[in-house]
């Protein structure tokens, strides 16, 4: 026996990989926290439609996903369909397949022989061959039956030092039907030592493979440590922190218990979000019921890495890691409170290179559109998630409402790692990702996830799936992109939310450096931004407001308050867009200078909009007003209201959208509780589309303080703004004598929308300062951001200036701005013709500013720059002299591809004493140019690479001439 034991031991040796080291790294809770002790990528091949080519080409959604094989092979007189055909070193990590007519047979064929090292009796891994596979490392779907449709998914490694090629013969003269199959693999480093998989290895490990097996079906956590607790009534809006031991420790155990009743179970469980700070930055906020893998509702689970019970005790066993400090921290976001219980067992750990940070990533969207056409113009993939930075992909939760009557997942996954143009991860359906086969999907657990929730057998309303990985996880460097075809049995609509498990090592170093971060604009830490919500100057301060909360002291530099502000109202009610003004004489009865947000209240259920306030006597949290609504006109489409006090008439007005009317609603108020209409605006101008998030100034004319104007902006259909110019009484807005029929837009680029006026209750600033969205919904929850979604303009200053054609608004970038200013550098040149680069400014990185002014230009010509060269990319910024229009062309810019987004603006830009004048500011992932001083305004989103930091020159006629002045701009983050 003893001599047995050192021959296996001298074997394993001889090894950098076994079956025996892989199944003990499939069942190490610390190892998963940790980077590859051997490098390796991940990939899979799967049965997907091959006529899927390119999101550009026909077929890119096309879904015989049964049909798909690498090739056909002949082999002594056999038709072996080609499946997987690899070279080594590599590991088969997971390995799914389903069919109708499983009658056939599976050949391994390893390290280049010609003879099978591994035979299946037909296409079913349950025949696999080795008796100590059980339920936790071989797993049937619901479906499976022995002789008949079904597949199943096997989770035992197989093993490769150089070839591995995996082939089906279907049952000689049986009529062949379509095979799905996905196999999900790794490849190491040239070099690395493994050994094939063979009967001798599964013979010696058959041990090994059985406690395996055991310990996934009834998994143990890390033993020792220290406990800590905390137990409480959270009131709505509340919430409790558990601050753990210091020090290179790590959470190998949480418990989270709910006590509600019921009735309110399922909003206890949606409604409390999980929060964790590890050394000092935020890990994850998720929703309680989404991190336990139950998703909505709260069901029953029971896998590897997490257990619920269905009532309210959830069990995690992920294990997460930190250096220095660590923070638990629940939130109530009921309008009920919650008793409850959270434990953590904390244990200690080395920190060292390959230890990482673990982390959630959580996103919801509504009304996500389902297509039932592959070929339909409508059909899309929808960004699961976009993950940042280096790290390893552990598992996901999708969890959703299904508004169509039928099935919703039969879109395939795609996952595209480092920037691959092709996912090396292209899937056949959504339930075959989540280990299932056949719709409709009917509940089920494994150690590797399941479907807790399937309300109905048509697919009909709430589903859950869901998903970890243990030696399937995808380990990526710089991205991780996941989308999903949302291609369905019936065309509808789905609220879906999902939730990432991952591990980075990346976590607080690299706050506000991650790509595509803007280093001078405002954006919050973590999450979405949308609508500017309430910019008022108070106090000294700047307040910004999203609802979330940031401050500034000089219009430049911004500190981030709070990610969320609100609190008090009930579940079914979202915040949408509003304002904010303080009420410096008490007039609301809420105390002196409190601070009063104006929002839309929207109803969830009915989809009602209507007016609200909530009041704060500090600035950062707000109390929810007892008698909202302060307006409701029973419609669902009367949104976005701005607040300001009138000082001639001692009140308060509200000027607010009704959507699809194309109108505005002017209100008045003595106390903001009870308001009266006094007039409507509109239709006027661009009346096509809906009108949204309607500010009104005053602005001096011509620079005279004297003489001023009123300006009503209104944003239209989600991609841009117009204003009108006129007179305001106090309770009705008039157009100024010969204002123009044709409407006047305040930016002429593609990103700018929702933009507000900071409000000044100081009463010192000297000028009209304006913040927009950076965005527009035809792409914001798709852009390759990792931070977040969204950011907001540069400060700009509003004026109104008299031109041949009549008064007209300008914009000029806020002269704060100019403290980011780097070394001057002045150049004076003529351009050649042709292309050629720009002399002595060459940024390291797109964080500039440049005013370059053309001269000497005659017809004929087009001239211009081209911005964020590299990698065969480039924004391209030209003018041509005979049209007098100025493009700005990002057709062929962004590193990453995004729906919708490759297009061109343009404008006519006169020119202004024989010159071109361009005020440019370039900030990571967005160009705003001011041309001819501000007349015209271009800002749109850029997403260049890293790499594309070049700058060129050029111009189809001789004789231009250019004076630059240019800038590197410092972050306001470091």
């Amino acid at each position: 026996m003893n001599t047995v034991l050192l021959l296996c031991a001298s074997i394993l040796s001889a090894f950098d990989i076994t079956t025996e080291s892989l199944l003990t790294e499939m069942t190490s809770y610390e190892e998963s926290a940790k980077k590859p002790a051997i490098e390796y990528v991940c990939r899979q091949i799967s049965s997907h439609d091959r006529r899927s080519v390119s999101p550009f080409q026909p077929g890119w959604f096309a879904n015989d996903d049964g049909s798909g094989v690498e090739r056909t092979d002949t082999v002594e007189g056999r038709i072996e369909k080609v499946m997987f055909d690899e070279d080594g070193p590599g590991v088969i990590t997971r390995f799914w397949l389903t069919t109708i007519d499983k009658r056939g047979t599976m050949r391994f064929y390893f390290d280049g022989s010609k003879t099978p090292g591994w035979t299946i009796p037909a296409y079913d891994l349950m025949l696999f061959g080795i008796p100590e596979l059980g339920r936790g490392l071989l797993l049937p779907h619901t479906s499976y039956k022995p002789n008949g449709k079904g597949g199943n998914t096997l989770f035992f490694p197989i093993a490769y030092a150089k070839h591995c090629k995996i082939t089906f013969e279907d049952k000689p003269g049986i009529k062949q039907t379509p095979k799905y199959y996905a196999i999900n693999y790794r490849t190491y480093k040239a070099g690395t030592k493994i050994e094939t998989f063979s009967k001798s290895v599964a013979s010696r490990a058959a041990k090994q493979i059985a406690s395996t097996d055991y310990l996934l079906q009834h998994p143990k956590t890390v033993r020792g440590g220290k406990t800590m607790e905390k137990s409480g009534v959270l009131l709505a809006g509340s919430q409790m922190s558990l601050s753990l031991p210091e020090e290179q420790k790590a959470i190998c155990e949480m418990v989270i218990r709910i006590d509600a009743k019921k009735a309110d179970y399922a909003e206890a469980i949606r409604g409390l979000m999980l929060c964790a700070y590890f050394d000092g930055d935020m890990a994850l906020k998720v929703p309680v019921s989404d991190f336990s893998g139950a998703g909505m509702g709260g069901f029953a689970v029971k896998s590897w890495y997490l257990d619920a019970d269905g009532k309210g005790e959830i069990v995690s066993r992920w294990y997460m890691p930190y250096k220095k400090s660590a923070k638990i921290i629940l939130m109530n976001t009921t309008g009920k409170e919650v008793k409850t219980i959270i434990r953590v067992r904390v244990v200690d750990n080395k920190w060292d290179a390959r230890s990482m940070y673990f982390r959630v990533t959580w996103k919801q969207e509504n009304r996500v559109p389902l297509c039932s056409s592959p070929d339909s113009p409508d059909m899309r993939d929808w960004e699961f998630t976009n993950l940042r930075g280096d790290g390893m992909y552990k598992g996901d939760v999708m969890t959703l409402n299904n508004h169509s009557p039928k099935w919703y997942g039969e879109g395939d996954e795609k996952i595209y790692v480092d920037g691959e143009r092709f996912p090396s991860h292209f899937g056949t359906g959504t339930e075959d990702y989540y280990n299932s086969s056949w719709a409709p999907v009917h509940i089920f657990q494994t150690p590797f996830g399941g479907a807790p929730r399937a309300d109905e057998v048509s697919s009909h309303g709430y589903n859950t799936f869901f998903r970890t990985r243990n030696l399937d996880g995808i380990p990526f460097s710089n991205n991780l992109r996941f989308n999903l075809e949302m291609l369905s049995w019936e065309p509808g609509n789905a609220d879906i939310a999902t939730t990432v498990f991952w591990y980075s090592g990346q976590l607080c170093d690299n706050l506000y450096k991650e790509p595509y971060r803007p280093q001078y604009h405002f954006s919050p830490k973590h999450s979405w931004i949308g609508d500017p919500s309430g910019l008022v100057k108070f106090g000294g301060k700047y307040h910004y407001y999203w609802w979330g909360k940031a401050e500034s002291n000089d219009l430049v530099h911004y500190n981030e308050v709070s990610p969320m502000v609100m609190n008090g109202a009930s579940r079914n009610i979202s915040y949408f867009t509003g304002s904010c003004a303080i009420d410096k004489n008490n007039t609301a009865g809420f105390g002196k200078n409190a601070f009063i947000a104006a929002y839309t209240i929207y109803e969830n259920d009915t989809k009602k909009q209507c007016q609200g306030i909530s009041y704060s006597l500090d600035g950062r949290e707000f109390h929810y007003y007892d008698n909202n609504p302060i307006i409701d006109l029973w419609s669902s489409e009367f949104r976005d209201p701005t607040v300001f006090w009138y000082a001639p008439t001692k009140s308060w007005v509200m000027v607010v959208a009704k959507a699809r009317e194309k109108k505005v609603k002017f209100y008045t108020s003595k106390n903001m509780k009870d308001w009266t209409w006094t007039s409507d605006f509109g239709p006027a101008g661009d009346s096509e589309q809906a009108w949204e998030c309607p500010d009104i100034f005053q602005v001096s004319v011509d620079g005279n303080p004297n003489n001023k104007r009123w300006v009503l902006v209104t944003s239209i259909n989600w991609n841009k703004e117009q204003y009108f110019i006129g007179d305001f009484d106090g309770e009705k807005f008039t157009l100024m004598n010969n204002h123009p029929q044709t409407p006047l837009y305040v930016d002429s680029g593609l990103d700018y929308y929702a933009s507000r006026t900071i409000r000044d209750y100081d009463g010192d600033m000297k000028n009209v300062v304006t913040i927009g969205w950076v965005a527009t919904w035809d792409y914001a929850q798709q852009v390759p951001s990792k931070f977040g979604k969204g950011f907001w303009s540069i400060p700009r200053y509003y004026e109104l200036k008299t031109y041949e054609e009549g008064l007209r608004l300008i914009q000029k970038p806020a002269e704060e701005l100019k403290v980011l200013r780097d070394k001057q550098i002045d150049l004076n040149m003529t351009l050649p013709v042709g292309k050629s680069s720009l002399p002595s400014f060459k940024p390291k990185e797109n964080v500039y500013e440049i005013e370059a002014s053309f001269s000497n230009l005659s017809p004929g010509n087009v001239f211009g720059m081209n911005l964020c060269v590299g990698e065969s990319r480039k924004l391209v910024i030209s003018y041509d002299t005979d049209s007098k229009n100025l493009f700005i062309d990002r057709t062929n810019c962004s590193a990453e591809f995004i729906p919708k987004f490759q297009r061109t603006a343009f404008s006519k830009v006169p020119i202004y004493r024989g010159k071109l004048n361009l005020h440019i500011f370039v900030d990571k992932s967005s160009v705003e140019i001011f041309a001819d001083d501000g007349r015209k305004v271009f800002t749109m989103q850029i997403f260049p690479s890293e790499n594309q930091t070049g700058i060129e020159l050029f111009s189809v006629c001789k004789g231009v001439k250019l004076d630059i002045k240019a800038w590197n701009l410092k972050s306001i983050w470091r």
